[in-house]
């Protein structure tokens, strides 16, 4: 998973999606949850819109982007406070 972290990615659905999370829990820095829309910039270049996605893992040297349902599904699950995962609202 070596991406330009200028090209975030969306990560697969469901139970995969948790098992990926737990394989890559030392590579995440932090998750954010937008609470408006808006546009993720690398160094300033616009490079996707927020509205589609309700979560953004900010990984070591990429980002991925959630989608709404499965955004829900993680915090449901509350995977991230088991490991300890750091969450931000951006406002």
């Amino acid at each position: 998973m070596s991406q330009n972290p200028s090209e975030p990615y969306e990560l697969p659905s469901g139970q995969q999606l948790l098992r990926l999370i737990q394989e890559k829990s030392d590579d995440i820095e932090k998750v954010v949850i937008p609470q408006s829309p808006g546009v993720l910039s690398f160094m300033g270049t616009p490079i996707a819109s927020l509205e589609k996605y309700g979560m953004i893992i900010h990984m070591l040297q990429q980002r991925c982007l959630i989608g709404r349902p499965d955004a829900e599904l993680i915090l449901n699950d509350g995977i991230l406070s088991r490991m300890g995962i750091r969450i931000e609202l951006q406002g």
